[in-house]
């Protein structure tokens, strides 16, 4: 498993917002499925409404993010 780092925008009305998630996932396409699922709960939105713009892999020691640090400490992350 990686840890993922995805920015993007989601369309508020005739705006774009950037947002930024990091995740684990096993590759790629799970992590932007991932993305998608979460941005889609939390924000009420539809795929077509949610432009990915960058996904990189990411070191693990460098994320602030909870469940990241926790897969990180587990052991069960590369990196």
């Amino acid at each position: 498993m990686n840890a993922f780092k995805i920015e993007g925008y989601i369309k508020f009305e005739k705006k774009y917002i950037p947002i930024r998630k990091e995740l684990v996932a096993k590759d790629e396409k799970d992590a932007v499925e991932k993305f998608y699922c979460l941005i889609g709960s939390n924000y009420g939105k539809k795929r077509r409404e949610i432009r990915i713009e960058k996904i990189q892999i990411l070191n693990p020691k460098e994320s602030r993010n909870p469940v990241v640090m926790y897969y990180y400490k587990k052991g069960e992350l590369n990196g």
